[in-house]
């Protein structure tokens, strides 16, 4: 299977507290990947590791075997909702248009292209009656569509999204597994943080379980073993599959 994304030897640390050790895996592209794990397993600090957004104490990213700075606008990053400011001043639209900006010079004007994408971005999360909503105005579910909507409309290969499905309602959660789904017969990759244990095996092709170091990478199917599980979590976990 081929890798889009290489780790080797990573290890990142917090006030000299190691919360990623040696680090090394293979990521498949291609595949809806999920990154599991107890809480301060380190996950979204192997999704921030990926993207640039933190130090690293040592080890190497190849990003489509290359480095993340020359490869850096086929990478598209929905962050978690509780670190985003709701109450900014800027329309649904506004938001989505910002995916445009790494295709361009920030002072360009957006040209009828970058409107055609932007309006499919929005349609695709289905929002486009909300486009000139203000995003504070809507629900926790519309709100993460308008971050997909902003990494559709940036076109890159690879998605990173951190736990997209928390706070979201039904309509919202099935929406952006329609457009997962949509990206993955694409052949685009998706790699995602997420914490609930029942919803892997429906949600994901490939799983890396973390505790601080990889307990185990592959398939699904492989990974959601209780011995693995056990590994990770200190217990054995029962799963309804």
């Amino acid at each position: 299977m081929k890798s889009i994304i290489s780790i080797t030897d990573l290890q990142v640390a917090y006030q000299k507290t190691v919360v990623l050790d040696e680090v090394t895996l293979e990521i498949p592209a291609g595949q809806i990947t999920g990154i599991i794990g107890p809480n301060g397993s380190g996950k979204t600090t192997l999704l921030k590791s990926i993207m640039g957004l933190i130090p690293t104490e040592k080890g190497t990213i190849r990003i489509l075997e290359q480095p993340l700075d020359s490869i850096r606008k086929e990478l598209a990053y929905v962050p978690q909702r509780e670190s985003v400011d709701w109450n900014f001043p800027a329309s649904v639209f506004d938001v989505v248009a910002m995916g445009r900006l790494n295709t361009r010079k920030w002072w360009k004007r957006l040209n009828q292209e970058d409107l055609t994408i932007i309006n499919k971005a929005l349609e695709q999360v289905q929002l486009t009656e909300f486009r000139d909503r203000q995003i504070g105005q809507l629900s926790g579910g519309q709100q993460q569509r308008v971050f997909l909507a902003r990494a559709l409309a940036q076109q890159a290969q690879i998605i990173l999204m951190d736990e997209p499905f928390v706070g979201v309602d039904m309509v919202s959660q099935s929406a952006i597994l329609e457009v997962l789904f949509e990206l993955r017969a694409q052949g685009k990759s998706m790699i995602i943080v997420h914490h609930d244990l029942l919803t892997v095996s429906n949600y994901f092709d490939y799983a890396i379980l973390l505790n601080n170091k990889v307990v185990a990478t592959g398939p699904t199917s492989e990974v959601l073993q209780p011995e693995t599980l056990e590994k990770a979590y200190g217990a054995t976990l029962l799963l309804n599959r």
